[in-house]
């Protein structure tokens, strides 16, 4: 298997004219070539401008593609209008100094949509060194999928009760033979131990935790593979300068293979950018064949993030097997 660049798709993220940036990407098949991204935090300028330095951040934000193809698609974004015309999160916040980022989600066989969240809250620095963290995981249930986002009607679903640093969903989200596999990472242990919890179809979780490998990301995804007949973890490697890396299992409980590095997105990067946030996208198409990926560039320098319109965007590349 190999990764490589796939820029001609990048343009789906980078010609709104409000929408100035992102990262999570989390994409959901919503049927009838229609695809739901999620997104964290997120840049919206209403003025037009697309000037960062004077634009919202909401703590998340939602777009409907239409077609599967991200060469050719169409993408319109969304987040709420709160009082006085501001720029609110798409998913309200849990309590008052959290915030939602979203993790992944399925399309449930005429029982609606479910979207796994990350609950965040702020941390000071001794006790957090990116200054916020993961303080649960919540599940959405969305009654009305085929509605327009604004319209949805969402309803908490009660989860087992688990360590509220595990980000339950956002590291993979796969149906197999009528039982949702939900993966997640525990953020407050540095090897990244990802846990697997079971639900049937009616959403009640079927025996306990699992433990299924470590080093894992709090956001990754995990799908069949029907060519290969085999299940695929796609994940950043690391923190900062990452690689984008494979695993594989012949069942969604494994045993997982370790990381195999196949992409590195930093490879001509400036020491203050970073990479994260890799996933697969298997339901959309590539010209060529092959599964689509996504990443998201950011750097540490603020003034560079406000200024430099080449980052903060999901950028796509395309895992194919080798010739």
């Amino acid at each position: 298997m190999e990764i490589t660049d796939f820029q001609a798709a990048d343009k789906l993220f980078t010609g709104d004219w409000h929408w100035i940036g992102g990262d999570g990407a989390y994409s959901v098949d919503l049927g009838d070539g229609r695809v739901l991204w999620l997104f964290g935090d997120s840049f919206v300028d209403l003025s037009g401008a697309r000037d960062r330095q004077k634009a919202a951040m909401p703590r998340n934000t939602v777009a409907l593609q239409t077609g599967y193809d991200p060469q050719k698609a169409k993408i319109v974004f969304f987040w709420r209008e709160g009082k006085g015309g501001a720029t609110e999160d798409f998913f309200p916040a849990p309590e008052k100094g959290e915030w939602y980022w979203p993790g992944n989600g399925v399309l449930l066989p005429s029982d609606g949509l479910l979207l796994f969240m990350m609950e965040i809250e702020k941390r000071a620095a001794d006790q957090a060194a990116l200054g916020f963290a993961v303080c649960g995981a919540a599940a959405l249930h969305i009654s009305n999928p085929d509605d327009a986002p604004p319209d949805w009607r969402m309803e908490k679903i009660a989860l087992p009760q688990m360590p509220p640093s595990l980000a339950l969903g956002t590291g993979g989200l796969c149906v197999e033979e009528g039982e949702i596999y939900a993966y997640g990472a525990d953020a407050a242990h540095e090897n990244m131990p990802v846990y697997l919890q079971r639900f049937d179809k009616g959403l009640r979780a079927k025996g306990a935790l699992q433990h299924v490998f470590d080093g894992g990301q709090t956001e990754m995804s995990v799908h069949y593979d029907t060519a290969r007949r085999e299940f695929f973890c796609v994940q950043s490697i690391g923190f900062g300068h990452t690689q984008i890396g494979l695993r594989r299992a012949a069942a969604p409980d494994g045993a997982w293979s370790a990381a195999a590095p196949l992409f590195d997105p930093c490879k001509h990067h400036e020491a203050e950018l970073f990479t994260y946030a890799a996933k697969a996208h298997p339901h959309l198409h590539a010209s060529g064949g092959g599964t689509l990926v996504t990443y998201v560039t950011n750097s540490f320098s603020q003034p560079r993030l406000l200024r430099d319109h080449s980052i903060y965007y999901p950028k796509f590349c395309l895992l194919r097997r080798c010739a």
